[in-house]
Order: C-alpha cells, then structure tokens, then sequence
C-alpha cells in the first residue's frame, strides 16, 4: 500500500441560534494538497526492464459539510447534514455530494429511543436502458446523470429496566451495482439484535 504525502488546511464554525429555540449550525471546509503517487515497477528479472506507473497525479481538492439540528419537541430531534465528499473518497475527480438525515423519537420518558438514519448519496455515472446497457447520444458518447443510492438505519434503543440496554438495528442497502452503497464492496443488507447489562 502507498499513500501520497498530504498536506491540508481548514476551518470549521459551529453555532447555536436561539432565537430559532437553540437550532444548531456547523460547517467545515478543508482543502488538500498531495503529491504525486507512483509506482517503481521492476520486472528485469521477468521481462528485461523496469517501468514507473502513475498511480495518482499530484494536485488539489475541497471537501467539506454543512449542517443543522434541531429539537421540534422535547421528544422529536432532527440533524441534517450536507457533504461534499465522503470520508472513503480522495482525489478531485472521485468526490460525490451526500446528505445524511438522522430522527429521533424519545418515548416513554426517553426509556425508548427509535432512530433512523438515512445516508444518500448522488453520483454522476452512465445512464443504463432496461437492459443495463449505457446509452449513448447521437456522437457515441456515453449518456451521464445523478444516480442515487443509500443506506437506511433504522435503530431502537430500550432502556425499561435499570443498568439494561436492547438494541435493535438493521443496515438496509440500496442503489445500482456500480455506485457507492449499492455496490456488493458496500457490505449486505442485515438486522442485529444486541443486549448489554452494566454492573
């Protein structure tokens, strides 16, 4: 594995505004530098020479995230987010635009808390006819659009008795085979069941 000496710089602000009862704001912003990356490839032993492939070209990139929460009720909390690259992308051609929504609703004097989480993202790839072939225009050139995909969270935490935890949860996947959350690399859809006792 090779990783490209980096250097970044950045800033972030968070606020709370309470004339809009207490809503929370923050965003960052950070921009990358970064050599390039190559690989020293000798195959003199095998083919009679040695070769240097660039794995990544030297340049720069923004990422960044913008977002708000905020309590409706006592019971009902909301948070928005905005990013601009997720944390698994690098490089200024490969960032994609993501918004993560997360609720959540405290029952029964908050001994319950139900969750869901939803992360979607949108991706700029190939535009597929019925069959999944890429369809083209009038030059040849291949069609592109936003192709969403996400993944739903959806989460209850029960607190009923003293020390005790449940947790229930599920990661549901969705979208094409080529974009991000879609993807099988992406993991398969599961539900859990976890318990914990505290003495």
């Amino acid at each position: 594995l090779q990783f490209p000496r980096i250097q970044m710089a950045g800033g972030h602000f968070s606020t709370s505004l309470d004339f809009l009862g207490g809503m929370g704001l923050w965003g960052e912003v950070a921009l990358y530098m970064h050599e390039e990356l190559s690989l020293e490839l000798d195959l003199t032993e095998f083919l009679g020479y040695a070769d240097t492939e660039i794995t990544l070209e030297g340049g720069a990139f923004v990422k960044a995230a913008a977002g708000m929460d905020y309590s409706i009720t006592r019971y009902w909390y909301m948070n928005v987010q905005y990013l601009y690259g997720f944390v698994d992308e690098f490089g200024a051609d490969d960032l994609n635009h993501f918004v993560v929504l997360v609720n959540d609703y405290k029952l029964f004097n908050e001994s319950v808390i139900a969750r869901t989480s939803v992360i979607l993202g949108f991706e700029d790839l190939s535009i597929l006819d019925a069959d999944g072939v890429a369809e083209v225009d009038d030059e040849g050139a291949e069609k592109t659009g936003t192709t969403i995909s996400g993944v739903v969270y959806p989460n209850l935490i029960i607190n009923a008795f003293e020390n005790t935890e449940l947790n229930l949860g599920a990661f549901i996947y969705f979208g094409r085979s080529d974009t991000k959350f879609g993807s099988p690399l992406a993991g398969s859809n599961m539900f859990y069941m976890k318990a914990k006792y505290s003495f």
